[in-house]
């Protein structure tokens, strides 16, 4: 997700974390594009504090750091006592993230949803092979993009124009 710049983005980024930590729970919509092709510009997530113990490799999390909410994968994680540390990857991402400690922890996604479906954030078979192609390939990235954007603007046209 986009760090945040402006006033009105550091209210949203404040709100989602302060939600997160007090209820829980909260849905959020994506704007970046670093968890493709699991996790889609457009989508919301369902997000739901969890405890350590019910983290595992390959789960979804969102974490708060440099003032902005990071949605990446679990690469590995290290438990020492009560204490975890979180070593994350965006699935577009050629780096690595720095560390995640338990503090910077928000919640872990439940749910995606697209359109009118619901989809887990588990990798399938196909998400893992095109991360891969995408990951290595920013011009199959922007024609998957753009296909994305016309294949959305579609859903929405207006019926007087359909005709």
């Amino acid at each position: 997700m986009a760090p945040v710049t402006d006033e009105r983005s550091r209210l949203k980024f404040s709100l989602a974390v302060e939600v997160l930590r007090s209820a829980g729970e909260a849905r959020l919509f994506v704007g970046g594009g670093s968890m493709l092709p699991s996790i889609w510009p457009g989508d919301i997530l369902e997000i739901q504090r969890v405890a350590s113990e019910d983290l595992a490799v390959n789960d979804v999390v969102v974490f708060a750091r440099e003032n902005r909410l990071v949605v990446h994968r679990i690469l590995s994680l290290n438990r020492d006592g009560h204490e975890i540390i979180l070593i994350t990857r965006g699935d577009r991402s050629h780096r690595s993230d720095s560390p995640v400690s338990a503090s910077e922890l928000l919640g872990k996604v439940k749910m995606i949803q697209r359109g009118g479906r619901k989809l887990s954030p588990h990798p399938t078979r196909w998400t893992q092979i095109a991360s891969w192609v995408l990951l290595r390939s920013e011009l199959c990235t922007r024609i998957l993009l753009y296909l994305a954007v016309i294949r959305r603007n579609s859903r929405h046209l207006d019926p007087a124009w359909a005709s």
